[in-house]
């Protein structure tokens, strides 16, 4: 593909002839060289880069290898017109491989048009610092013509508008005392007035406080109050924390049944455990058929080694943890976390973290365990790896809020008796 760039003024449309040495125009519909009348569409459009604010790009899908004057105009109305638009420039172009290996600039009126820019740039400096030499002229000679004042002069007008206040203030006074100075007796009984009004005001103040016997009356009830609140809290928190327990112990009565059921009849008679039907002949009921009788040990008959060898290997490896569910021998707690970030079904969006099967539909019951994702990746999927843990509500949904702590990835487990454990990893911001 061919490209031109041309630089200009931004927010423009611009559009270019092609031609060739023939002076024929290139007409981008079939890629050939027609002459312009006979030219369906002799315009090419010169697009302005979407970033790059004032690049116009001519683009060709192929042009042969040759030499093509490229003429540029600015469109000034709604379609393109050579009478009327105006003319950016000629370049000629020489092209080999679809690529443009040189170019000579024939004219360029952008390059006269910032020419001409420039010197109207550098007369309007010219005034406009011919106009700062004058201002600063001005105030010059408005300095000089500030007239100067002597010591004595300043010294005198002080001395008046001292005087002036002084005046003002005998005055005042004057009026207060309808003309004359007020005595000394005056002036004792009028502040005998005012701490006589004070002191007026705090008896009326002292008399007002509650006596002791109501202080103390009022203290009992706020203490009453505030110790019922606490017995009502405490109640709370007792009834809360029994809840708890109990559906503590149910979770623990759950899980047990439903991982124990590998057990299932483990306690019944040796005699009643059934053939093993995936093993060929009656291998089971054979090695059964070898067991000593109880007089026979009571004798001190030799128990073989491999009498209690299980040759049924559904029966392998009972005690070991199904897979991402932890082992029956840890205690499982109620643990929502100890961090500061919450977590629950709709982090990341609405249930985007709700527990559903393959048709979407919510498992009811089942256990979320929340791992470091390190660990869970290390294998450490122990009781004591679990940052927090939660069950889920009849959609799926978690039953309690987690808080861990931020800016971690961490791995949650989804597991339910009777299906596939699976999990799924978030970044806690």
């Amino acid at each position: 593909m061919f490209i031109n760039n041309i630089p200009y003024d931004k927010n423009k449309t611009l559009y270019c002839l092609l031609a060739n040495t023939a002076y024929t125009v290139f007409q981008d519909v079939d890629g050939t060289f027609k002459a312009f009348a006979s030219c369906s569409n002799p315009y090419k459009a010169a697009a302005e880069h979407s970033t790059l604010k004032g690049l116009y790009q001519l683009t060709i899908d192929t042009l042969p290898d040759g030499i093509y004057p490229l003429i540029t105009y600015e469109q000034i109305a709604g379609a393109a017109n050579l009478t009327t638009d105006i003319i950016l420039g000629v370049v000629e172009l020489e092209v080999k491989n679809n690529l443009e290996v040189s170019n000579t600039i024939i004219f360029d009126t952008t390059q006269t048009a910032l020419n001409n820019s420039t010197t109207t740039i550098q007369a309007d400096l010219t005034d406009a610092l011919i106009d700062i030499q004058g201002r600063i002229t001005g105030v010059s000679q408005d300095l000089a013509d500030v007239p100067t004042i002597t010591k004595q002069e300043i010294e005198a007008s002080t001395m008046l508008a001292k005087e002036a206040s002084i005046n003002t203030a005998i005055t005042a006074i004057e009026n207060i005392t309808g003309g004359s100075g007020a005595s000394l007796a005056e002036i004792e009984a009028s502040t005998v007035l005012a701490k006589a009004s004070a002191l007026t005001s705090v008896n009326n103040n002292i008399n007002s406080k509650p006596s002791l016997a109501q202080i103390e009356a009022s203290n009992m009830l706020a203490k009453e109050s505030t110790s019922q609140f606490i017995k009502g809290s405490v109640v709370t928190t007792v009834k809360t924390s029994d809840a708890r327990l109990a559906n503590l112990d149910a979770k623990i009565s759950d899980t047990m049944k439903t991982s124990d059921h590998r057990l299932t009849n483990l306690d019944a008679p040796i005699s009643e455990i059934p053939t093993n039907p995936i093993l060929s002949g009656n291998s089971t009921i054979a090695r059964i058929a070898t067991l000593p009788t109880l007089e026979e040990i009571q004798a001190g008959l030799t128990i073989p080694e491999n009498i209690m060898t299980s040759t049924d290997p559904r029966l392998d490896n009972l005690d070991a943890p199904v897979s991402g569910i932890p082992a029956l021998t840890d205690a499982l707690i109620n643990n929502a976390g100890t961090g500061i970030a919450l977590l629950n079904h709709n982090y990341g969006g609405s249930d985007a973290l709700r527990f559903t099967d393959d048709k979407g539909a919510g498992i009811y019951d089942g256990n979320i365990y929340v791992y470091l994702k390190t660990d869970y990746d290390n294998g450490n999927t122990q009781v004591n790896f679990i940052k927090a843990q939660t069950e889920t509500d009849i959609d799926g949904r978690f039953v309690t809020d987690l808080y861990l702590e931020p800016l971690k990835w961490y791995t949650l487990v989804y597991t339910k008796a009777g299906f596939e454990p699976t999990h799924t990893e978030v970044y806690l911001t």
